[in-house]
């Protein structure tokens, strides 16, 4: 009987295996946008991405990737008041010097700046960034328009921030980051980054977003992981965690609720690989295309890693 279990288990295992076409897989390339306005001490002016999607079997290479950036077109920002049109940036327009320094605000490693990556930015920061705000995103491309709205929320800053022994078997050099925010009652939610010890500043390959529905109006602390470059080398028992006798840097974001429901749900995706994971359809707010313009209030802290 074991084995008339094991072997239907088996068969039936095998029979679920169908090939899996998409329903849009001939569909025409859809605009993505990923645009952010930063408010707070420090911050980068607003800038925008602007790419074309790619069918879902294509072959993804340098240079295939380098022609999805969309360029000349025109990309507004309106805060209500003031409506600033953002100025088109190429890698290859900077000087060599300060090339590495562009691609660590963007997130990229070394590797990346084989490509020509493209963006809209405020180069002279004339949008007025501020908390409680709202903004409106407008692009042109060719006959297609595309709009977006966010808030950059009040920020709910950090508290305090406290390093203790890591889980499981202590190792001398390292140390887990916990925080304390006190957070307001109603819906909040929040975003952080860190450094990966190289001077990029990233998120978490676990999640980056949280609300606090578990701790709405309350006191709490939580542990914060140390982010590294997606795709990365990792050694198991150290990530994550910070190194002893170093300043790292935490940037620590308010969003509103549009903004955690895209990255909430993009990550969701990206952790939830296999051929038993589920699929949720990222949630996006851009108008006429699809990605995300996202408000942030931003505390970045620099704390040196001591134990308590």
């Amino acid at each position: 009987m074991r084995y008339l279990i094991t072997t239907l288990v088996l068969l039936s295992l095998f029979s679920c295996q169908e090939e899996f076409i998409p329903d849009n897989i001939s569909e025409e390339p859809v605009i993505v946008v990923e645009g952010f306005v930063e408010a707070g001490e420090g911050t980068n002016p607003a800038y925008v991405l602007i790419t074309q999607s790619v069918p879902f079997l294509s072959e993804i290479g340098p240079e295939l990737f380098q022609g999805l950036f969309i360029r000349d077109v025109a990309v507004d920002i309106s805060d209500g008041n003031e409506t600033v049109r953002l100025t088109e940036l190429c890698l290859s327009d900077l000087p060599d010097e300060i090339k590495e320094e562009f691609a660590n605000q963007l997130g990229l490693d070394g590797d990346s700046l084989s490509v020509d990556y493209c963006i809209y930015v405020d180069a002279l920061d004339q949008l007025d960034r501020d908390f409680g705000k709202t903004y409106n995103l407008r692009i042109v491309v060719d006959d297609v328009e595309l709009t977006a709205e966010t808030t950059i929320p009040e920020l709910v800053p950090i508290d305090s921030i406290y390093f203790t022994e890591i889980p499981g078997d202590p190792i001398d050099s390292l140390a887990q980051m916990w925080v304390n925010i006190q957070d307001p009652e109603g819906p909040n939610y929040y975003r952080y980054f860190t450094d990966d010890g190289n001077g990029v500043i990233t998120t978490s390959a676990f999640g980056s977003v949280t609300d606090d529905i578990f701790f709405d109006g309350q006191s709490f602390d939580f542990p914060l992981t140390k982010a590294s470059v997606r795709g990365a080398d990792v050694d198991p028992a150290t990530f994550g965690f910070f190194a002893v006798g170093d300043t790292t840097t935490l940037k620590w974001c308010s969003i509103d609720a549009e903004h955690y429901d895209f990255w909430s749900t993009y990550e969701f995706n990206l952790n939830s690989q296999g051929p038993f994971a589920n699929y949720i359809r990222v949630n996006h707010n851009i108008e006429g295309g699809i990605g995300i313009f996202g408000g942030l209030a931003v505390d970045v802290l620099r704390p040196y890693v001591i134990k308590e």
